[in-house]
């Protein structure tokens, strides 16, 4: 929402040119930024090249690229046939999220078909369906120690935090113990990540378990492992 609204406008005019190509990850991130500048610029210029976009985007059987779509046209409005088709789609694969987890642990699944996947988790929660919670924060915990990129740890991570809260205080120190394992690796460039969003999580924790957790930061710290300490 910082840069000017023609500078907008010839991101999104580049991004609808190359969402014509055959790139699931090309087509993917044209999406992804339709959605976020839908939200900041409903200007008719605009509009129409994130109309085109949806239009290159014609297949229903990407989860995430329905996801994307289901979001761009409900903000516009007036497109209530493409949206119910986009919801029911949905609904199919919402029964079977297991499937996402599954797509976002492949290696070869493009980075933003993941980071897509996350908010699509994270809409589940939100539209009241919490009996996948701790699944979801356990595949997001996951994610930040094992993905292969940068980008899908953060959002994994910044997405946990968004969710450590609505777990009771137990299943919280589950999550705070699987991610304190995840530094015991000792492999530094994978570790590396997790403790910005470890200590955020951490303060979430009953004062009992808060205080265990310091004692095994200063026990890790300790280690005669340099990479670990």
């Amino acid at each position: 929402g910082e840069i000017e609204p023609s500078e907008r406008l010839k991101i999104i005019k580049f991004a609808a040119e190359a969402s014509g190509r055959e790139s699931l990850e090309i087509r993917m991130c044209a999406l992804r930024l339709a959605k976020y500048m839908v939200e900041i610029d409903s200007s008719s210029p605009v509009i129409k090249f994130i109309l085109q976009i949806v239009k290159n985007n014609k297949n229903n059987n990407n989860i995430s690229a329905t996801y994307l779509k289901y979001r761009i046209l409900n903000r516009i409005g007036g497109y209530e046939k493409e949206v119910s088709e986009c919801e029911s789609a949905l609904s199919r694969y919402s029964v079977g999220i297991s499937n996402v987890f599954l797509e976002n642990l492949k290696v070869d699944t493009p980075w933003v078909v993941k980071a897509v996947n996350i908010e699509l988790l994270l809409d589940n929660l939100n539209n009241g369906r919490p009996g996948e919670l701790l699944h979801i924060t356990t595949h997001l915990s996951n994610l930040l120690k094992v993905s292969e990129k940068i980008t899908v740890r953060h959002s994994a991570g910044r997405a946990l935090l968004k969710v450590i809260g609505m777990l009771p205080l137990d299943e919280r120190n589950e999550v705070v113990i699987e991610l304190m394992r995840g530094l015991e690796i000792g492999e530094y460039q994978f570790s590396k990540y997790i403790p910005a969003y470890l200590g955020e999580m951490s303060l979430y924790l009953h004062p009992n378990e808060l205080d265990e957790f310091m004692k095994e930061l200063i026990k890790q710290a300790e280690s005669t492992n340099d990479q670990i300490s």
